[in-house]
């Protein structure tokens, strides 16, 4: 399938297609967010990052990651944590947020491709700050409930970033992200059910370019 150029935005050179979007940018490195990776079936059946946020191409870039703790499981279960999973899918830098140190020092304490950032995440300001400062390509957000807050963070902040994947728990949280993901301008792409309850979800959003 061919791909359909849009104008650039932003200092962005993006080229779509309707299963991938393209970003290349300023400093002319190139990431697919592919919303059907190998690895990612129609229902989330487990906590393994491959399995519940999916193989997503981020080389070279930023992944800003909301709720980046450990929590013991990686341990328990042999999973390898989010972080891990950005880093192994070639990104840059990962950026990873959580109100537990000592699950971040774990997770990336000792790698210089690794910024940890210990603190609770009530409001949204913060999360401006973090978009602002790190300009990530990529956001993954689960945090337990205070996802309530992206529909308050800046227009400007929220779209610095190409791709939000966004965990919910409840349906009323799951109607305020498509709603602030709208507000934001930025499509969802995709919606995946976990198989015990479709009110665990893991959204899909890309930037619309045209916004």
């Amino acid at each position: 399938m061919g791909h359909d150029p849009t104008p650039a935005r932003d200092g962005l050179d993006i080229i779509c297609d309707k299963s991938s979007r393209k970003i290349r940018q300023p400093q002319r490195l190139e990431i697919t967010v592919n919303m059907n990776p190998p690895h990612l079936n129609d229902r989330i059946s487990s906590e393994a990052p491959v399995d519940h946020w999916g193989d997503i191409d981020c080389a070279g870039v930023t992944v800003l990651d909301l709720g980046a703790g450990d929590f013991g499981m990686r341990h328990e279960k042999a999973y390898i944590s989010t972080v891990d999973h950005w880093l192994r899918l070639g990104a840059n830098h990962v950026v990873a947020v959580d109100m537990n140190l000592r699950d971040l020092i774990a997770v990336g304490g000792d790698d210089d491709r690794v910024t940890i950032v210990a603190d609770t995440l009530f409001h949204s300001t913060q999360i401006d700050v973090l978009l602002e400062q790190h300009r990530p390509a990529i956001v993954k957000v689960d945090i337990e409930g205070a996802e309530c807050l992206l529909r308050d963070v800046r227009r400007q902040a929220f779209r610095i970033a190409e791709a939000w994947l966004v965990e919910t728990h409840t349906d009323d949280l799951h109607d305020d992200v498509i709603v602030a993901l709208d507000h934001h301008g930025f499509d969802v792409v995709r919606v995946r059910g976990h198989v015990d309850s479709d009110r665990f979800r893991v959204v899909y959003a890309v930037r619309r370019s045209d916004d």
